[in-house]
């Protein structure tokens, strides 16, 4: 009878330690994980694998992001479920798993009211057991129908004209979309000493007899350049060229003489009326006494720098 009980003891023991190995309940990567877009929605599904069955609650937890923005996972709490369902972050309802088999969670679904139209996203799922949370699985990815938005940007300097040894903050205010975050890079933005640059401005009658008395004067930042030019005969044009820096006013004073509704006059971006046209005044119309404009010209590639720029040089940014 001794050496009998002894082996069966020894059964009994290693049949309990055999069932508390079968039974151990822990997080781990699921199975059968798949996106699928339906409706007006995409659905998550997952499955818990069978090595793991027991203790209390199952549950997903979801994480669903912009293509090449990076997860963070920042407010799932492991020691809890949340039942979270807005981006971007979901959980999947709750299960119970008394047995060690495969297990399909409660499927999620995620609406597209919270997300970009024409956008792509990236989705990521981990098991989540009574507050032991699993490994990540690899994203899946899947594009919501519809077209992408407008975004618009508006971009603003803190000084748009800064000296050797200063610096200017650039900031970019983007809005439009879809409300979400949105990524840039700086670039093609310009800086230089001020440009100097060859403007004209051209005169024409549109009776073809002249001015009859009328003329101009052009102010370049304070200067006068040109003083009392006018079209002595004919239709014109009569043009005359006059530098200007990147920034300079611009400043064309009109004097009638007789019949000044047959007087206009063209400023272009370069000389002898040619290049962009800057200026005009309407044909038919006496000009105005007195028109200014701000030019714009040169300046030289700034490549892609950060919000501050600190200039080596005497720069304008445009």
């Amino acid at each position: 009878m001794k050496f009998k009980i002894i082996p069966q003891f020894i059964f009994a023991i290693g049949f309990i330690l055999t069932a508390n190995e079968v039974q151990a309940c822990h997080a781990l990567e699921v199975q059968d994980y798949t996106l699928t877009v339906v409706g007006n929605t995409v659905q998550v599904n997952a499955s818990s694998t069978s090595p793991t069955c027991g203790c209390d609650e199952y549950w997903l937890d979801i994480e669903i992001r912009c293509v090449n923005e990076p997860f963070d996972g920042a407010p799932f709490d492991p020691t809890q479920y949340l039942a979270l369902n807005t981006y971007p972050y979901f959980q999947s309802a709750q299960m119970l798993k008394p047995d060690c088999i495969v297990q399909a969670y409660p499927m999620t679904a995620i609406p597209f009211t919270s997300l970009c139209p024409g956008t792509d996203y990236q989705v990521r799922v981990r098991e989540n057991n009574n507050g032991n949370g699993g490994p990540w699985s690899s994203a899946l990815t899947f594009t919501v129908p519809g077209t992408s938005p407008t975004l618009d940007c508006d971009v603003t300097a803190s000084s748009t004209n800064i000296c050797v040894g200063d610096c200017a903050d650039i900031e970019a205010v983007i809005t439009g979309g879809c409300g979400l975050a949105a990524s840039y890079d700086w670039s093609n933005l310009t800086a230089g000493p001020p440009a100097s640059c060859t403007y004209s401005i051209c005169l024409y009658d549109t009776f073809g007899d002249g001015w009859n008395g009328g003329s101009v004067s052009v102010v370049v930042n304070g200067v006068t350049v040109h003083s009392n030019i006018t079209v002595a005969t004919g239709s014109g044009p009569a043009c005359f060229d006059f530098t200007v820096s990147s920034g300079q006013s611009i400043t064309v004073n009109y004097s009638a003489g007789s019949w000044s509704s047959e007087n206009y006059y063209v400023i272009y971006g370069g000389p002898g009326g040619t290049g962009t046209q800057v200026q005009s005044t309407p044909q038919g119309q006496t000009p105005p006494a007195s028109n200014s404009i701000t030019n714009n010209c040169g300046g030289t590639d700034l490549g892609s720098p950060s919000q501050t720029v600190c200039p080596t040089t005497t720069t304008t940014y445009d």
